[in-house]
C-alpha cells in the first residue's frame, strides 16, 4: 500500500510563494510559464501571487516621471486660483516647440471649456470666444500648433461649434508691421483659419495712428488728445473687447530678449536703455516691466495689470502665459510670485518650474512680489 504524502503547511508553502512573486514581478514571466517551471497549475500560481499581495511579501512602486513630479509639486505652490499648470520637458534656448505644444492644446481647452459654458447658459444659441494674444516667438509657434489642429481636425475641429474672435492684448504703429507685434499674429490667424471656420471667425487688429507719439501729444496734460487718436483709429473700441476676453494668451517675456529694444524704440522712449540696462532677467508682460520703474506702461496701449488680475481671479476666465528657457528662470519666478496673481495658467518647462520650486515658498513669503 502506497504512504500517503504529508500535505505542506502554509509556511512549508512560502518559499515558493516567494518564488513565484520573484518571477512574476521581477522577471515579468506569465502565470502560465510560472506554473510549468514549477511543475504546479496555474490555479496554484495564481493563489501563491494573491497571498504574496495579501502578505505585503510584494510592494508595487509606481516611478513618478520627474516632469510629472514637477508638475504637481508646482500647482500644489501656486494659489488655488491657477486653473490649469503645465510643465513640459527642458531643451535648449527658449524651448519653443515643448512649450508651444502644450500652449496650443490649452488653448483648445480652453475654448471648449468657455464653449460648453455659454451653451449651458443660453443653449442653443452658437457662442462666440473671445481670445486676446500678446505675441512673441513663442505664442506665434502656438498659433500654428492651433492652426494645425483645425485645419487636420484631430477631433478639435469636430467638437468646436462656436465661432472665434480674435483681438490683440497691445497695439502699435511702425513704419514697418513686425512680427512681433500681436497685430500681425492675430492677422496671420484670420488668414490661417478663415478657410476652415469661414463665417464663425473674427478678427480685429487696428494699429496706432502714426501721430500718437508725436512729441506735441506728450507734452504736458494732453489725454484728452491722446484719447481722441486711439477713437478715431479704432483701438479704443477694440481694446475694450480684449480687456473682456474670456482667454487671454500671452507670452512671458524678458527686459534682455533680442526684440525688447525694438518695442522702446516704437514707444519712443526717452534713453530706453536704462529700462533693461542691468535687469536683462526680469520680466516683462505685455511688453510691460513687472517692475516698471520707468514708466514704459505709460505709452504701452495694452491690457494692463488691473485687467489681468481681475480676469486671473475669474472662474470663467482663463488668463495663461506661457514662456521658458534657461534665460526665463527668474521672470518666471517673479511672474508666479505676483501677488495678487496675474495668470490663473501657466505653461512652462520643467527647468524654469524647479527653478521657481527652490527658491523661496510662496505661503507667507515676504518677498512676493507685489504688482499693480
Amino acid at each position: 500500500m502506497a504512504r500517503r504524502l504529508r500535505p505542506r503547511s502554509l509556511d512549508e508553502e512560502l518559499g515558493s510563494v516567494v518564488e513565484a512573486a520573484r518571477r512574476f514581478y521581477q522577471q515579468s514571466k506569465s502565470q502560465a510559464d510560472i506554473a510549468k517551471d514549477m511543475r504546479v497549475s496555474q490555479s496554484t500560481v495564481s493563489r501563491w501571487l494573491k497571498r504574496a499581495e495579501r502578505e505585503d511579501l510584494v510592494q508595487v512602486t509606481v516611478k513618478v516621471p520627474q516632469v510629472v513630479d514637477i508638475q504637481s509639486r508646482l500647482r500644489e505652490e501656486l494659489p488655488t486660483t491657477f486653473r490649469d499648470v503645465r510643465v513640459v520637458p527642458g531643451a535648449d534656448g527658449k524651448n519653443v516647440e515643448n512649450l508651444a505644444d502644450a500652449a496650443a492644446r490649452l488653448l483648445v481647452e480652453a475654448i471648449l471649456d468657455v464653449q460648453h459654458r455659454k451653451l449651458q447658459q443660453s443653449p442653443g444659441i452658437v457662442p462666440t470666444v473671445t481670445i486676446a494674444l500678446s505675441s512673441g516667438e513663442t505664442l506665434r509657434k502656438t498659433a500654428d500648433n492651433f492652426v494645425l489642429r483645425l485645419q487636420h481636425d484631430f477631433g478639435t475641429r469636430s467638437q468646436l461649434v462656436a465661432k472665434l474672435t480674435f483681438l490683440p492684448a497691445a497695439f502699435f504703429w511702425d513704419e514697418e508691421i513686425k512680427a512681433f507685434y500681436p497685430a500681425t499674429l492675430v492677422t496671420t490667424l484670420w488668414t490661417q483659419l478663415s478657410p476652415v471656420l469661414k463665417e464663425r471667425l473674427r478678427a480685429y487688429a487696428p494699429i496706432l495712428p502714426k501721430s500718437y507719439y508725436d512729441a506735441k501729444l506728450w507734452e504736458g496734460a494732453k489725454a484728452a488728445e491722446r484719447e481722441t487718436a486711439l477713437r478715431d483709429s479704432g483701438v479704443t473700441s477694440v481694446l475694450a473687447q480684449a480687456k473682456k476676453a474670456d482667454i487671454l494668451l500671452l507670452g512671458l517675456g524678458i527686459l534682455g530678449d533680442a526684440t525688447y529694444p525694438e518695442i522702446l524704440k516704437a514707444l519712443r522712449m526717452a534713453k530706453p536703455e536704462r529700462v533693461w540696462k542691468g535687469s536683462e532677467t526680469r520680466a516683462e508682460l505685455i511688453y510691460v516691466p513687472l517692475q516698471d520703474k520707468y514708466g514704459v506702461g505709460e505709452r504701452v496701449v495694452r491690457i494692463d495689470l488691473p485687467e489681468l488680475k481681475s480676469a486671473a481671479r475669474d472662474e470663467h476666465r482663463w488668463c495663461i502665459g506661457v514662456g521658458g528657457g534657461s534665460l526665463k528662470y527668474d521672470a518666471i519666478a517673479e511672474i508666479l510670485a505676483s501677488d495678487p496673481p496675474i495668470l490663473n495658467c501657466i505653461v512652462t518647462d520643467s527647468e524654469c518650474a524647479e527653478a521657481f520650486l527652490k527658491g523661496s515658498s510662496l505661503k507667507g513669503d515676504p518677498s512676493r512680489v507685489k504688482v499693480g
